[in-house]
């Protein structure tokens, strides 16, 4: 598979409130608190919450741009 399929593929893997959590090193309840405050997207699917990787990545980039001591500096 090229780099360019995997990425295709990788738009349609959607992750649970769990894989969010454990990606930004946060609690599950900072997930959902996340949501309820529209920080990060979120797909509702048969009654349960889906994240896109990209937009996590994405929030987590604004997230740091507004915030650029909270991350990588020590």
């Amino acid at each position: 598979m090229t780099s360019n399929e995997q990425q295709e593929a990788g738009a349609f893997c959607l992750l649970k409130p769990e894989e969010v959590a454990e990606r930004l090193k946060v609690s599950r309840t900072t997930v959902y608190r996340m949501v309820d405050r529209r920080q990060i997207a979120v797909y509702r699917i048969g009654g349960v919450l889906r994240f896109s990787p990209r937009d996590i990545e994405a929030s987590t980039r604004r997230f740091e741009a507004r915030n650029p001591t909270s991350y990588g500096s020590t």
